[in-house]
């Protein structure tokens, strides 16, 4: 659940730690963030599988609107009707449910490194994150204390977006 309400469907595949056959004794995450027109699902047969095998942890959330995850509701003449009927979220709110959810992972358990792993839109979402996070211990620009150690970026949607 997002600060504001919205509930997020997320998959997951936590590895137990086995010290003699893993590699990596699970103290990384990867969060993947998907592109448009998918959803967390796009992830799971093959990242999930490879990483596990290596002794990651991965997680993959759908964005609001998108996959299995819900829209922001609101009363309307005694209705329950979508807040914005144009879009799912912006790319600000995006960024923000990311550094929400990698937060709840991080309570959740201890890891040394958390990356995000943005592919297409989900990179720009990625880009947005990484710059900012740390910014609520008081940068201005991120780079602060924050829970987000780097970023992979796969045939990412440039920062500047996709228009002229």
């Amino acid at each position: 659940m997002t600060s504001d309400g919205v509930l997020l469907h997320a998959r997951e595949r936590t590895v137990v730690a086995e010290k003699e056959n893993n590699i990596n004794n699970n103290e990384t995450a990867l969060v993947f963030l998907h592109g448009s027109y998918h959803a967390s699902w796009c992830y799971e047969e093959f990242f999930f599988e490879y990483f596990g095998k290596a002794g990651v942890d991965a997680f993959a959330m759908d964005f609001r609107g998108q996959g299995e995850s819900g829209l922001p509701i609101k009363e309307e003449n005694g209705r329950r009707v979508k807040e914005d009927e144009k879009v799912a979220g912006t790319v600000e709110r995006h960024a923000m449910d990311v550094r929400e959810y990698v937060a709840r992972i991080r309570e959740r358990k201890t890891y040394k490194k958390v990356y995000v792993v943005g592919h297409s839109f989900g990179g720009l979402i990625a880009q947005k994150v990484f710059a900012e996070d740390g910014a609520e211990d008081g940068a201005e620009d991120g780079g602060g204390p924050g829970n987000i150690d780097g970023m992979i970026l796969l045939a990412s949607v440039p920062p500047t977006g996709n228009g002229e």
